[in-house]
């Protein structure tokens, strides 16, 4: 399934950027599709690093490895809600 961005904003709290938000899509052509919102914190960075320091490509990239974690390892419970 190929996945691309669909939204990429920035967190603003008190005139700092705090955080970006990544939003992906994908859609395999059989009628199955992913919609997925990932948050990128300051922690998130490399020591030293800052949302001024990196790149739009650079949160894009910590959101993707984010998101493939949470897929691997996020059915951990998989009861049903009601």
């Amino acid at each position: 399934m190929n996945m691309t961005v669909n939204s990429f904003n920035y967190v603003i709290e008190n005139g700092a950027i705090t955080g970006a938000t990544v939003a992906f899509e994908g859609n395999d052509g059989n009628g199955q599709y992913i919609n997925a919102q990932v948050k990128v914190l300051a922690s998130d960075l490399a020591s030293g690093q800052t949302f001024l320091t990196v790149t739009a490509s650079d949160i894009q990239t910590l959101a993707q490895t984010k998101f493939k974690n949470y897929a691997e390892n996020g059915f951990t419970d998989t009861t049903t809600k009601a």
